[in-house]
Order: structure tokens, then sequence, then C-alpha cells
């Protein structure tokens, strides 16, 4: 008889999966559930259950289980059945919330970004610089913001024009000569000024533009105009145009007003790709772009996140954060990071890692911890345990006691041999519960599948709450009020399940959970396993 290694962990509120899982790009996976499997069983499963399944023969196929369109997740064909494939942790995403930027998938798939929180007395270099936010990254003494940097302060008033001075913003140390005007921060001759402005008469920054004749008045913006014209419907081209009186001088559809002048739009968009110039349209942005003078600049960010790329190019952008290549033991293929088995396995003896089968153990051995051990082909310490009713019980536990975690071994003798356990959890006031359950360590050749049901104290479950890392399906239930889930993962892959219970619309999610292991086939019989749990 091999002697049990039992340990439980509770993790409050984030769940951190196992080194396997993590690594895994899982899918939705769901075999024809209620299918004999050589055993003359069916495990209760409904005709119902068997409909459910969307089978596929194409990713496209699938994308109808999208459950956003943030960038991550991808739909997945797998084995003939839909599923969703989430994207790894640092996935570049899309919120669509503008108060967040540097937007990355997490570990559950969602999509987040970092709050921009500016006034809280820190200056985040990666969202926040002296123009953006000058109460958190206030410039030093002597020194001044200049374009989203602090550089030297300029002395005013010391009768030197300096670096970063202008007529505008330093008068004194850069007075424009006489008869000049300051405009746009350089100096001009009034002649020139009046005629930037398209002035014909009045003062304007200290220059006479000139005086109105024939009763004419001079207007705000320098022009001779009948007085009180303006607005009657009728377009006075000598003393009226687009510019000054828009109402009575407007432009066609077709055009737009430049410098009091109607302008063909053709004309005033030329070398002018995006935004609007002179009431003119010149063009929109298409998805992941944007106008910046007037010219469509790529949002190569969001491309990559739009095409779901983790790594290589895509339209003239290089995507993820290592120069368009992958971390370590990961390559990169059709924009995606995966594992590289060659590098993955080089050191492990045995087992299933990140979605590579590394290697077997020899018929008289089990795979535990990526080491080979000698198998122990006896009945396990829980027996008789092949029913609901003669469930083995694991224990009674909380979300918040701070125990470990359970590991159990376990053996699966014959074809027809079922071992069922159960537990008991309590959902305390403040924490999330959240439960995983691990079948691994088979001995070659041996497929196991495991079942996982939920019975709430008070209400019904009402969501079960499966984790997207899960090839999990539900199924019909024998125990009364409980609702069940079925891991059938293929030939060489732990079973994992994962909930995160939610009874009826209460606050305490506390209930019972009954765990049952099986031979996938008749053949896959006479094999050790290691079963996990921890909340």
């Amino acid at each position: 008889m091999r002697t049990s290694r039992i340990h439980v962990r509770f993790i409050q509120p984030t769940r951190f999966l196992p080194f396997t899982a993590t690594l895994l790009f899982s899918c939705q996976y769901a075999p024809v559930p209620g299918l004999d499997n050589g055993t003359g069983a069916t495990d209760s499963v409904t005709t119902a259950d068997v409909e459910s399944v969307s089978r596929c023969t194409a990713d496209k196929e699938c994308r109808y289980l999208l459950p956003d369109e943030t960038g991550c997740t991808e739909p997945l064909c797998d084995f003939g059945f839909c599923g969703i494939r989430i994207q790894p942790a640092g996935h570049p995403c899309s919120d669509s919330n503008a108060l967040t930027s540097g937007d990355r998938c997490d570990e559950s798939g969602e999509c987040v970004g970092t709050l921009t929180n500016c006034g809280d007395g820190r200056c985040d270099t990666d969202h926040e610089n002296c123009y953006t936010c000058p109460a958190d990254c206030e410039c030093d003494a002597g020194m001044t913001c200049h374009d989203s940097q602090c550089v030297p302060e300029p002395v005013d008033g010391d009768g030197v024009c300096e670096r970063l001075e202008d007529c505008g913003t330093s008068p004194d140390d850069c007075a424009c000569d006489d008869r000049q005007a300051c405009v746009d921060a350089e100096c001009m001759s009034c002649d020139e000024a009046c005629d930037q402005d398209h002035r014909v008469c009045g003062d304007f920054l200290g220059c006479d533009c000139g005086d109105c004749v024939n009763d004419l008045e001079c207007n705000a913006v320098g022009r001779c105009v009948v007085p009180g014209q303006c607005g009657d419907g009728e377009c006075l081209k000598t003393f009226e145009d687009c510019a000054t009186c828009p109402s009575d001088c407007a432009c066609l559809e077709t055009q737009g007003c430049s410098t009091g002048v109607c302008r063909a739009c053709s004309t005033i968009c030329r070398g002018i790709d995006c935004g609007i110039v002179d009431g003119c349209d010149c063009g929109q942005t298409g998805p992941c772009e944007s106008c910046e003078k007037g010219q469509i600049v790529k949002d190569c960010r969001c491309l990559c996140a739009s095409a779901g790329r983790q790594c290589g190019t895509v339209d003239g952008c290089t995507c993820g954060n290592h120069d368009g290549g992958c971390m370590d033991r990961m390559k990169c293929e059709n924009g995606l990071c995966m594992p590289d088995c060659d590098a993955v396995c080089d050191d492990v003896e045995c087992g299933a890692i990140s979605n590579c089968l590394c290697a077997r153990c020899a018929k008289t051995q089990v795979c535990y911890d990526g080491g080979c051990e000698p198998a122990v082909f006896e009945t396990d310490e829980y027996e008789p345990n092949d029913y609901p009713g003669d469930a083995a019980t694991l224990g009674a536990f909380t979300d918040a006691d701070g125990t470990p975690d359970w590991d159990a071994v376990g053996a699966i003798l014959t074809a027809d041999d079922r071992d069922w356990y159960t537990f008991t959890v309590a959902d305390t006031w403040g924490e999330v519960l959240d439960i995983q359950v691990t079948i691994d360590g088979m001995s070659e050749d041996a497929d196991l599948n495991m079942m996982v049901c939920y019975r709430c104290d008070d209400p019904p479950l009402s969501d079960p709450g499966l984790s997207v890392f899960d090839d999990a399906f539900e199924v019909a239930s024998t125990i009364n009020d409980a609702r069940c889930f079925e891991s059938r993962r293929a030939w060489g892959m732990a079973e994992d399940i994962s909930l995160a219970p939610v009874c009826g619309i209460g606050f305490d999610d506390s209930g019972t959970v009954w765990i049952k292991v099986y031979p996938a086939q008749k053949a896959d019989a006479k094999t050790d396993y290691l079963l996990g749990f921890d909340l």
C-alpha cells in the first residue's frame, strides 16, 4: 500500500495555476459526452448534453464563442470541437477605456490597463511628464518644461535673447524692432504682419494696417465693411467673404473657406491625408490609425492586437515585447508564441509540459514532477470508494484558513474501477471561493478522465465560474441538487477543472465537492495517479 501525500492550499482572491496549466495554451475541448468508452457505462449523460457540443473543422467556425473583441481570446477548433484559446498574460489588447494605458491581457483573459493617476504625487514616467501632469512631474528649481521635458530655464529680463525665449514669451529680451510686430513668436515687418493676417485696416499687434474710406468701417478682423450688412442674406464681395460673414458668403458643399476665399476641397486637401481643414473633410482614419498633422499614423500596438499577434510583424509593425521574438523556451509560429518543445523537454525526464509531450515512463513506472518512479499497483487507502455514497471524505475546509494544498495518491486497478472523493468548503465573508482539482502522474499509455460536482449549501449553484484554462463541459448529475463538470483531455495530458461557484444571488457560496476518477477506456486501467486540489 502506498503512503498518501496530502496538503491543501487556499488562495484568495487571485488563483495561481500550476506550472503545467500556466504554460499551456488551453482551449475548450469537449469530446462527445456519454459514450461508453469501453466500460459499458455512460455516466448518466443525456442526449441534450451530446447535442450541445459544438463541432467544427476550422477555427473561424468558432468565433461566436468569443466573449469580447478585446484581443485576449481567439477561437479554436480542437479535436473537432469549438473552444476558446486565451492569450497569455502580457499580450497587448484594447479595453476601450480612455482612462487607462498600457493595456495588457491578465492571467484570466481580461484586458486591463494602468490608470493614469495624475495628482497622486508620483510621477509615472510611462504615462506622465512635466507637460501632461505638472502636479506629479514638476521640474526642479531652475528648470522649465519644454517639449514634455525639463530643460534649463532661461533668465527673463537679463537683456539676452536665449534659447526658449522669443518675442512672444520674453518681449523685453527678444523685443522686435520699430515697425515690426511679433506674430507667432516671430518678428516681422508691419506690412508682412498685416498681409499675413489679411488686414487692410485697424491696429494689429502695435502696427497700423491702414484706414477705411467711403464711410466703411474696420471690423474685428481688419476688413473694411459696410456697417450692419452681414446677415442680410446678400454677399457683398467688396466688403464680405466666407471668413468675415459666412452666413452671407457660404461656400459650396465641395468647398472650404481658406483665408476668406472659397476653394475646392480637393485643392485644400492636397498633400493632406486626414482631418478637417478649413471645413473640408480631408479623410478619415481607419482602425488602428490616428491623424497627426494631416498625416495618417499607424498604431502598431493596436494592429498587433487586432491581428492577434504576439510576435513577428504585421503591416510593417513589430509585435510583442521582445522585438518580434518570444520568451525563453518559446518560438514564434503564425504570430503566436508557442512552446519550443525541444527546449522545454531538454531537461525533463517524462510528462507533458507546456503542450509538449516530452517522454513516457516505462510500463512499471509512473511520472511524478517530471521524473519516473516505480508504480505500486495496490488498492489505495481510500477504497472502497466506487460510488458517490462511498466517497472518501478528505475533510472540511475554508477559503481563509491558510492550510496547505492536498495531494493524494490513488489507483485505478480494473476497467470497472471508479474512485470517488468528497470534501466541504466554507466561503468566508469577504473572500472569493475558487476551487481547482487536478489528476496527473498516470503510467504509460494510461488515460484517466475526471468529473467534479458542486452542490451549494443554499441556494442552488447558478454560475459554476469555469476557468477558461479548463477543457471541461457540464454533464448530467447523479447527485441531487449538484451540477457536474467533466474533463476528458487527450492522452498524455493532465486533467484540470477550476470552479469559482456562485450560489444564487447571495454572498455565501459554501457547499460540497465530489470528485470522480475513472479510466477513459478499458485499456487505461491499472495505473496510479496523483489527485490534487487547492482553494
